[in-house]
């Protein structure tokens, strides 16, 4: 086994492992209606993490396009505070100036709605169907109904590619982000955010 970060060969594999759980959409997103106890591999070049035995891209992709996260929609007011204090942060490092956006993981839309809003050309990229659907009402734009590993771009760039709570999310992260390289413009910049497990909320949150 190699990490999928680093490559690197030294892996720490746990001795003992978490319950086998079903991976089903119920166990997925802001909705979940309980805990999915996972093991965890962990790299000790790098540090990376991941789920032991991994899932594969397929099965993900079929259990995120059944995904209805209704806790997320619910938490509107709030989501929308946080678009606007990323999109202040990210329009820090481009001067203000706007272009073409690709927000993959875009679930119903809110970001992409404000930095419409705000003058950018926005696109998105969303796998659960329910949520394609609510981001294109709210954001008339063009989202597409897929994972952006399956989605060809043909030779589209972009001035901004968002991940927001995604790359813990894909099967293989480094082909990931070689594949988001190609798409983004000279000068352009990459807007994420990932969790840690060495971070201050991990321990509060504990087995969630």
């Amino acid at each position: 086994m190699s990490c999928a970060v680093c490559a690197g060969t030294e892996v720490c594999q746990p001795a003992t492992r978490a319950p086998a759980s079903r991976l089903g959409a119920e166990g997925f997103g802001s909705s979940r209606s309980g805990v999915t106890l996972q093991t965890l591999a962990v790299c000790r070049s790098c540090g990376h993490a991941w789920q032991f035995p991994l899932p594969s891209q397929a099965e993900l992709d079929a259990i995120y396009a059944q995904l209805e996260d209704t806790t997320y929609l619910s938490e509107g007011d709030n989501r929308r505070r946080s678009a606007h204090r990323a999109l202040d942060l990210m329009e820090g490092y481009t001067g203000g100036s706007r272009g073409d956006m690709l927000n993959t993981g875009c679930l119903a839309g809110i970001f992409l709605e404000h930095a419409k809003a705000r003058g950018w050309a926005v696109y998105g990229i969303e796998p659960s169907k329910t949520l394609a659907t609510a981001a294109r009402l709210a954001t008339n734009a063009a989202i597409e109904t897929s994972s952006f590993e399956t989605t060809s771009q043909d030779g589209r760039s972009y001035a901004a590619i968002c991940f927001w709570d995604v790359l813990e999310h894909v099967a293989d992260p480094a082909a990931f982000v070689r594949a988001a390289s190609a798409c983004l413009a000279p000068g352009g910049i990459w807007a994420l955010n990932l969790p840690r497990r060495d971070s201050w909320v991990a321990p509060i949150l504990g087995q969630r």
